[in-house]
């Protein structure tokens, strides 16, 4: 982490001693030695110069002194370098007297060349320090500051960063800078910002962008680059600057201050009202700086209009309602209270609307109020209201009215609600019941039962009938008792949960009910006579026609043949036909007996009777008919094996009429105390209550057989997947 007061201190550190000399003891002290060094070089090199050149390698010295250590040392070094000359040097030598005019003149040249170019190489030198003394303040300035500072040259190739750019990257300073930088931009950005960069420095105007940069740690953050051209005196760019600020925070703020701005006009678009700003200004007059769009559609106004002026705003307030409302408006602001009102406004399109606000005030110290709240339509809210009224007036006639006790019960069992009819039903006032415990209305020997009853059913209210098929009771004021249903269901209070219970009393109706179970017996056993009296009939009927009739006729088929023998050539035809159709007419009786009641089964039981029946079936119709029995009582009533033979064979009957079967399967098993007929097919199927609804006497006349003897019959059958029809007869070994 980047601490810039701690750079800064070290960068003013660096600073305050950037421009320290060298000490002037060691500038002076330079000026003898190089001077020395001078003569030393003139006496090595004299044999060579044979004389000429004296003062060359002294001007030298004079500079190299003036150059490192300033104009003093200059000056000090020309003096040196001039007695030097004279006296080592001039004729004559080792002594300071000159007597050569030549000499003279050039020893005083001398000494005004080195004091020239002492002062001329001082101020070189101090031009120079200070300009690198400027260059390190400038340097040090640009690494303290928390920016990545840089220049270019015209082509745009970097020829210099700052300390903060090695920082922040990561990068080793010894590393040439050209196109490296690029290789710090975000991947994602790089087209981008060489396109950006190529296309500002073909213009060679300023520019600033945004990009990510990668820091040391690998983590990118945002950056804001800042460049500007340095142009010449012809107008070309010579040099580029440029300043790179991380800008993560201010961006990050940035994108979170745009998300807030989103959210609030999300916030706004999709709230259930009008967001909106009121304002009482310290003159009295009313505006409304802010509204949300919805407020179009609230009062059809655009928000615009009403910035200045409130007054269009207040001209859609219905006038009964207009001087409530800016008195609630008035009260706020004296008091500093939320304002909250309900008003109607003409809506120009949607007529008369119901319109409900909540604002809480803020006072401006110029005495102005401004409120900042909500509006929202609540129309429908106040229809409703009006329809709940309604509604509840409805229900408190319907109520009253009602022909069934109606209570309601809380979770201690008092008795909170009754109409009128539970007062008249249970012999009591109204009133007077209101309170009670429920138990006053409910048997004795159940009562202690109750209150659990009471609180399984609160600790899972659901709506549940009770007291239907089973002998419920209530007890009248005077003790009375009578049977009733009860349909309870619950709701739910302000005040915990209610269970209500609908009581009907049924005494008439089970009155009704026991006069009918009595008329429906009476009436069973009349049709058990019936078809009792009804199977005797068919049997002695059968029995005379096959004991009676059937033989008479086999006798005359018999005498018929006897006389066709002796009869004349030309009768005998006519008696042999005469003798088939006697024949044929002992069949058709023989047949018409069975079929009214087979011997078979009085002779040899149901499972033979079952047996042929199948048999027959399968020969007629060319059906495959099998019958299978498991195990069964000994024997069997003659009534129950009459409605088994019956409904099998009806069942039979109505397969091979109607089915289009290809296979039947009969069973006949006695299970659990049951004696179970089941036929099944192959065939087409059908839908039972067409063929009921239809008139048919078929499956009619097989149901009432099966309630006769208590059974059930049970038909399963589906369009193209075949029928299967069971009889269930509750039937004991030791019935016969």
């Amino acid at each position: 982490m980047d601490h810039p007061p701690k750079r800064l201190l070290s960068g003013w550190k660096q600073l305050s001693h950037a421009g320290d000399d060298t000490p002037v003891l060691l500038r002076y002290s330079t000026a003898f030695v190089i001077v020395v060094i001078a003569a030393v070089f003139r006496v090595v090199l004299d044999p060579l110069l044979a004389g000429r050149a004296v003062y060359i390698a002294f001007l030298l010295a004079i500079l190299a002194t003036a150059r490192n250590g300033g104009v003093g040392p200059g000056l000090t070094a020309t003096f040196l370098a001039t007695l030097t000359c004279d006296y080592f040097f001039l004729e004559p030598r080792f002594n300071l007297a000159m007597r050569d005019r030549d000499d003279i003149d050039g020893l005083i040249f001398f000494a005004i060349a080195g004091i020239g170019a002492s002062v001329f190489a001082g101020r070189l030198r101090s031009a120079l320090a200070r300009s690198r003394h400027e260059e390190q303040r400038l340097r040090i300035v640009s690494n303290t500051i928390p920016q990545i500072l840089w220049t270019a040259r015209p082509d745009g190739l970097r020829d210099y960063v700052n300390e903060r750019f090695y920082e922040f990257t990561g990068a080793n300073p010894g590393e040439g800078l050209e196109d490296r930088w690029m290789a710090f931009v975000h991947p994602d950005d790089r087209l981008r910002i060489f396109g950006h960069c190529a296309r500002v420095m073909e213009a060679g105007t300023d520019c600033t962008c945004e990009f990510r940069m990668r820091r040391r740690d690998g983590a990118y953050r945002w950056s804001e680059c800042r460049m500007v051209p340095s142009r010449d005196a012809s107008g070309q760019v010579t040099k580029w600057f440029g300043a790179s600020t991380d800008i993560q925070e201010s961006r990050e703020l940035r994108e979170a201050a745009r998300a807030e701005a989103e959210r609030f006009r999300l916030l706004v678009a999709t709230a259930p009202g009008a967001i909106f700003q009121w304002q009482l200004r310290s003159d009295g007059s009313l505006a409304m700086p802010f509204a949300s769009p919805a407020v179009r559609e609230i009062c059809g106004l655009n928000p615009a209009d009403l910035t200045e002026d409130a007054a269009p705003f207040l001209d859609l307030i219905q006038p009964d309602d207009r001087a409530a409302t800016l008195e609630k408006i008035a009260e706020s602001a004296r008091a500093n209270s939320n304002w909250r009102g309900e008003f109607r406004v003409l809506h120009p399109v949607h007529g008369e609307l119901w319109i409900a606000g909540h604002a809480a005030p803020l006072r401006e110290p110029d005495g102005a109020v401004n409120w900042f709240g909500y509006l929202s339509d609540v129309t429908e809210t106040k229809r409703a209201e009006l329809a709940l009224r309604d509604s509840e007036h409805t229900i408190r006639t319907l109520l009253n009215s009602a022909s069934q006790a109606i209570l309601a019960v809380n979770r201690e069992s008092k008795i909170v609600l009754l109409n009128p009819m539970a007062g008249a039903m249970f012999g009591y006032e109204t009133d007077a019941l209101k309170g009670q415990s429920v138990s006053l209305l409910i048997p004795p020997e159940i009562v202690e039962s109750h209150p659990q009853f009471y609180a399984d059913y609160f600790a899972d209210p659901h709506t549940r009938p009770m007291g239907i098929g089973t002998n419920l009771e209530a007890v009248r004021r005077d003790g009375g008792r009578f049977p009733i249903e009860v349909s309870l269901s619950s709701i739910d209070t302000a005040a915990g949960p209610l269970a209500v219970a609908f009581v009907t009393d049924i005494t008439v109706r089970r009155q009704m009910e026991e006069t009918a179970k009595s008329r429906a017996a009476e009436i069973n056993a009349l049709a058990r006579r019936l078809l009792t009296a009804q199977e005797d009939e068919r049997r002695r009927v059968s029995r005379e026609l096959h004991d009676g009739t059937c033989q008479q006729l086999a006798h005359l088929s018999i005498e018929i043949g006897k006389l066709a023998a002796v009869a004349p050539e030309g009768t005998r035809s006519q008696l042999r036909a005469l003798q088939v159709r006697a024949t044929q007419a002992a069949e058709d009786a023989r047949h018409i007996a069975h079929e009214l009641h087979p011997a078979i089964l009085d002779d040899l039981g149901v499972v033979a009777s079952l047996r042929s029946l199948c048999n027959e079936v399968s020969h007629a119709h060319a059906i495959a008919v099998r019958f299978r029995h498991g195990n069964l009582p000994p024997s069997i009533s003659r009534e129950v094996g009459s409605s088994l033979y019956r409904i099998a064979q009806q069942s039979l009957q109505n397969v091979a009429e109607h089915s289009g079967a290809t296979w039947v399967m009969v069973g006949l098993v006695w299970q659990q105390g049951n004696l179970i007929l089941t036929v099944r097919d192959d065939g087409i199927g059908f839908e039972p209550e067409k063929i009921r609804g239809s008139g048919s006497l078929g499956l009619i006349g097989m149901e009432e057989r099966a309630q006769l003897v208590k059974g059930r019959l049970i038909v399963s059958t589906r369009r193209g997947r075949g029928t299967r029809i069971a009889l269930r007869i509750p039937y004991q070994a030791d019935a016969t």
